[in-house]
């Protein structure tokens, strides 16, 4: 009832009451499985991402896929929850998962953990504006045309800035930069 709660309203404005009446339950019943809304909503994100991952440790890519899937399926749901910012957002949820995915994937790159958790942190903000910008097109195509989709493009994206980086390694100017 969460769900449905949160495709009407912002999830700011929903209560334990409106919960409760929306699931009819008594609020005691709800205390005894969260200890308020940011735990309930948590929960829901969490088992989501757990069902979108399956019972392996996926690749960050072949998750990218599993996650758009997952995503797409309760689309009007994800797509208003991605709106929302603050305590609990599943954006920052989502974020938080990827991390790890992509550290792991780009680990090699850094010397400096600072320097890795900066550039994971912004790589998964990458791929959440990405999700974001996907989900929430009324036109929103399945997961297997754009999954495909938007990996080549990182792919594409990152060959340029290798081209970029090689080129400006072969410059005189960079010495002076």
């Amino acid at each position: 009832s969460l769900k449905e709660l949160m495709l009407r309203r912002d999830f700011a404005d929903i209560t334990v009451t409106d919960l409760c009446a929306a699931a009819e339950i008594n609020r005691r019943t709800f205390y005894r499985h969260f200890t308020d809304k940011y735990q309930l909503v948590t929960w829901i994100y969490d088992k989501g991402f757990q069902k979108a991952i399956g019972d392996d440790e996926p690749g960050l890519f072949d998750l990218f896929g599993r996650v758009c899937t997952y995503l797409y399926a309760d689309r009007a749901f994800y797509a208003r929850a991605l709106t929302f910012t603050g305590q609990n957002s599943f954006h920052d949820f989502l974020c938080a998962r990827l991390r790890p995915y992509l550290q792991a994937d780009f680990s090699d790159l850094f010397s400096d953990p600072q320097n890795e958790a900066f550039m994971s942190g912004k790589m998964s903000d990458v791929v959440m504006d990405i999700i974001q910008n996907w989900l929430s097109r009324p036109d929103c195509p399945p997961p297997e045309v754009f999954a495909p989709w938007a990996l080549h493009l990182w792919k594409d994206i990152m060959g340029r800035w290798k081209e970029l980086g090689d080129a400006w390694e072969h410059t005189l100017d960079h010495k002076n930069a």
